[in-house]
């Protein structure tokens, strides 16, 4: 009997113990050393794993490809979409029908996606909001079609309020003209 009071006792420090060396905490970083398959939750970096093995993924197919504190992020750039269009081009959508393959596997199955749209500053604000939204749109539907839950996909677009280049050339517009695709962290 006073044994077993006695593992009764060590119970909880044996959990603390077995929880602060294994993965999903990494002591041995500081505050100022980025995650760079984490994210930092009340100044402690938390390591997805999994984002690793998806950015590896998403990169061999030649996808432009993140881990940010969202989770990895994957931007399907404006060559997938005609100028003023949101109809997909055929590699895309092949290079989506990839995107839900590799967001079936196991190890990601129950993760959401989010799925955002984007364009660039030519045309009227309104129309740019709408055309992002088509996008987005059309993103989903070609991942529904290959056989990405529904229940798994949030949508959001923003026209031309984000930009990640300049839009004062060609080349800033082509990368503003584009869909982000975000496996999320749970």
């Amino acid at each position: 009997m006073a044994r077993y009071r006695s593992i009764k006792l060590l119970f909880p420090g044996l959990i603390f113990f077995a929880f602060s060396g294994c993965a999903l905490f990494d002591s041995s970083r500081n505050a100022t050393t980025p995650a760079v398959s984490g994210v930092t939750v009340n100044n402690a970096i938390v390591v997805v794993p999994e984002n690793e093995r998806l950015l590896h993924a998403f990169k061999a197919e030649g996808f432009n490809a993140d881990i940010s504190a969202k989770g990895v992020v994957v931007y399907i750039p404006g060559l997938f979409f005609e100028v003023g269009s949101s109809e997909l081009m055929f590699e895309a959508k092949e290079k989506i029908r990839f995107l839900a393959t590799v967001v079936q596997r196991d190890f990601v199955a129950n993760r959401k996606l989010a799925v955002m749209g984007h364009t660039d500053s030519t045309g009227d604000a309104s129309l740019n909001m709408a055309l992002s939204r088509r996008r987005a749109e059309k993103v989903m539907d070609e991942l529904i079609f290959s056989a990405v839950h529904p229940d798994r996909i949030d949508i959001s677009w923003f026209g031309e309020t984000r930009p990640v280049a300049s839009n004062k050339n060609a080349s800033g517009r082509s990368r503003n003209r584009r869909v982000e695709f975000v496996v999320l962290n749970l």
